[in-house]
Formats: C-alpha cells, structure tokens, sequence
C-alpha cells in the first residue's frame, strides 16, 4: 500500500445561462471542484474531492498547488493504511515529529483554510483505498449502517417570491419529499426571505418537507425576526441561520 503518485485535477462544469442563479455567493456560473487521486504501487487508485469556496463556483487552482508541490511530498513512499498518521504528517508539517512522539498537535497554519480543504480531499482518497483494499464499502470501516434507507432531499431554491414554488416543485416531480431552499441576506430584508418561504410553502401544500438555510448571513435578531415570521410554515429544520464564527450567538 505505498503510495507512489499524488495528482489534483480542477474539474469546471460551466452552468447554462438559463440555469445561472444568484445567491449570497453572488451569480454563480459554474461547478467547481479538485478532483484528488491517489495511486499505490499495485496501482490500485483511491479518490476524493476537495473545494476552494463554500457553494458551487471557486478557484481551485491554490488547491491542486497546495496537493501536488506541499502535501504530494510528504505522502510519496509512505503506507496508504495509515490515515490517521498520514493527517498528523500533513496538519503539523515540519513539526510533525513532535506531534507524533509528544501526542498532541504542533500545526503550521490553523484549523482552516485551503490547506485544510486539500488535506481532507487527500483524506477521503485514502479511505476510499483502504475500502478498496478490504472490499467493503468505507461505511462498514467507520461503523457500519444504522438503518436500511435514508429518505434525500433536494438541495437549491434561489428564486425569487414569483417563482420559487415552480422551482421546487420541479424537485418534487424528480421524486423528492423534502426539499432545501436558500434564504437570509441574498434577500435584502427579513421580510423578503419570510415571503419567499410563505410561498414555498403555499405552492408545496403541507405533506412536502420544506427546510431553509440561510448560509450564516442572519445576525441574532434577525434569526429571530425570521423563525417568528415562519412559524406557520412548518419548516422541518432552520439551517445555519448565524455564523458558526459567532459560537456564542449574541449579535
């Protein structure tokens, strides 16, 4: 299981013109991700994916950098099963064999960043060839099943109060149960993303899950504002309506 090639590839969907929506993100015209794969010395191959920006568009150009010129080095010749090792080696850096005989974490940069983002494209490749080599899936390796089936939902709705109903129901008519929709400050006011939900709902009808995410852009009372204008609706979760940087929700 050594590993002999570490490669990243920024893989780019355009999204048709039509299909081009605007979030908080801004307008977003493509799908962007870094596509990491990993290769041992039977050739057997393990990928994962890695992003340069939360929603769909990003510049991944940094990332398949950091992967091949500053982690690729430190993985080449090393054993592909030892993943928990292999993060230590890559989150502490030079500094890593304090970390590995002292038991605690000596990083060169921080908990974030597209470092962080590119080591855990890395780690899901070396999990997915640990899966390969046992022949099971990685699920069964971490813990195994907890139920049979999980119902999916549908992620999007970006449209405006006019059309967001059409919008998500063309998810319902793919099959879904339950679908997602974008709220918070790509809505200029409370008020605008209150209606928006109000016409989800309305053009859903009360047996479809409605969920909305507000990507952290909500301050506190603004949260609030919200939560007490969709009390009718029944949302079956409220995403994310603060940032996670604000642990302790007081503004």
């Amino acid at each position: 299981m050594k590993i002999t090639n570490v490669e990243a590839f920024w893989l780019r969907c355009p999204i048709p013109k039509e299909k081009q929506h605007f979030s908080d993100y801004g307008l977003l015209t493509n799908f962007d991700m870094t596509l990491v794969v990993i290769t041992t010395e039977d050739g057997l191959q393990g990928f994962g994916e890695a992003k340069a920006a939360v929603g769909s568009s990003g510049v991944c150009a940094s990332i398949v950098s950091c992967i091949e010129n500053e982690l690729k080095p430190i993985l080449i010749g090393k054993d592909a099963k030892n993943i928990n090792r292999l993060w230590e080696e890559m989150y502490n850096g030079t500094r890593d064999h304090y970390a590995l005989t002292r038991g605690r974490r000596f990083p060169i940069l921080g908990r974030r960043g597209l470092t962080i983002s590119a080591m855990s494209g890395i780690d899901t490749a070396l999990w997915d060839l640990k899966g390969k080599v046992l022949g099971v899936p990685v699920m069964d390796i971490l813990g195994g099943a907890c139920r049979e089936q999980m119902p999916a939902y549908a992620s999007g709705g970006w449209a405006d109060v006019a059309h967001i109903g059409e919008q998500l129901n063309g998810y319902v008519a793919k099959g879904f149960q339950a679908v997602k929709m974008r709220v918070g400050v790509m809505d200029q006011t409370v008020q605008n993303s209150i209606d928006r939900v109000k016409a989800a709902r309305e053009a859903l009808g009360p047996h479809i899950k409605l969920m909305a995410d507000a990507h952290g852009t909500f301050s506190v009372p603004e949260a609030k504002q919200f939560c007490r204008g969709v009390e009718d609706c029944n949302l079956y979760w409220f995403e994310e309506p603060i940032s996670p940087d604000n642990r302790h929700g007081n503004c």
